[in-house]
């Protein structure tokens, strides 16, 4: 109980510390609260209360290491909304591109697959850090299971295996439209789509392995065809193993060592949705499992599922610094070759995330 306390009172001490690097930026504005640690300057109390929450912090846990890359990188970032419509699947496929400015190299591409209910803005933050550190960011709208058919449709009627074959479907679609050249040439003259990740959250995340090479089997227990091969490495932020939601899709969990390329697992210390008694451990099963040599998994302190994502435009910092880092490292050393990345993921980032009461693993 006692450390359980320790703990929190250091997230609160982190918190406090960056307060000021918040931002509403899920909203379309960006505005740091610098205001909000002015007015708390002046409440009785409150710096002694920091004083003591960072004594606790250095009495009984290590000092916080540097984070690979934590801050923006170097290029500007330009953020380009364009609508499709796919006339084969008769589906709206808006998509938000997030890229960088002034770049001498061509840019590695991320697609990104958001979460149920999730919108062109809930992961605002990881595309606009990816763009300023020299990747493109193509992040489609999934029209079926967004905010708007969630609300409309409600969550049972969206989480669906048919919506995952439309999901798959929209990733292909807009790698189509890169292919047919109908982005702004800013966007296309600077792509290299020799270099490809794709990365996704909660719904997002389960496409994400269905496409790296799980397999998914319809009621007659025929393997649909999910798997893309064009893509080079993947991110799968809230990943599930044998729980509700696999069960839901289809998805063989016993065939996760068909992931061969490099991936990235990352997940909440407090993430227990829809895992039905199994705990956060259901979403570590896919690191467990998946057959690449080059596999990580992040584990984030005091995070849960909601915690990756936007929620009306605010977010949580640690669980944000995590995820940004962490993802610029594992695309650096599988899509650049990167020998700093790839050093930094094999023997730093297990003890940074232990100095911030997470954890990692490598394999």
């Amino acid at each position: 109980m006692i450390q359980n306390g320790l703990r929190k009172l250091s997230r609160l001490n982190r918190g406090l510390g960056k307060a000021t690097r918040a931002t509403v930026s899920g909203l379309g504005v960006e505005e740091p609260v610098d205001k909000f640690e002015s007015g708390l300057k002046d409440i009785p109390g409150f710096q002694k209360m920091k004083r003591l929450a960072a004594a606790a912090v250095e009495e009984f846990f290590p000092k916080e290491l540097p984070l690979y890359k934590e801050e923006d990188g170097p290029f500007p970032v330009n953020i380009h909304h364009q609508d499709f419509f796919d006339a084969h699947r008769q589906r709206e496929v808006p998509l938000t591109v997030y890229y960088p400015e002034e770049r001498e190299e061509k840019s590695p591409v991320v697609v990104f697959s958001h979460g149920l209910a999730g919108n062109s803005l809930t992961y605002r933050y990881l595309g606009k850090h990816l763009a300023s550190h020299g990747y493109t960011v193509l992040a489609p709208k999934h029209t079926g299971s967004d905010t708007k058919a969630v609300l409309k449709k409600t969550p049972l009627f969206t989480f669906t295996q048919e919506e995952l074959q439309e999901r798959v479907g929209d990733l292909r679609f807009v790698l189509d439209q890169v292919d047919a050249g109908v982005l702004p040439e800013d966007i296309l003259d600077n792509i290299d789509t020799d270099r490809m990740a794709l990365a996704g959250h909660s719904f997002g995340a389960l496409t994400t392995q269905a496409v790296a090479g799980v397999v998914t089997r319809d009621d007659e227990g025929q393997e649909l065809p999910l798997v893309d091969d064009r893509f080079d490495a993947f991110i799968a932020i809230s990943p599930y193993g044998d729980a509700l939601p696999t069960d839901i899709l289809g998805m063989d969990t016993e065939s996760y060592s068909k992931i061969t390329k490099p991936v990235l697992f990352m997940n909440g210390e407090e993430d227990d949705l829809f895992t039905f008694g199994k705990g956060p451990t259901a979403h570590s099963v896919p690191f467990q499992k998946a057959g690449s040599e080059e596999k990580y998994q992040v584990i984030v302190d005091g995070a849960d599922h909601a915690s990756f994502a936007q929620v009306i435009g605010l977010y949580d910092s640690e669980v944000v610094d995590m995820t940004n880092s962490t993802s610029v490292a594992f695309l650096d050393a599988h899509l650049k070759d990167d020998q700093p990345a790839r050093s930094y993921l094999t023997d730093d980032l297990g003890k940074v995330a232990r100095s911030r009461e997470s954890l990692a693993y490598i394999a």
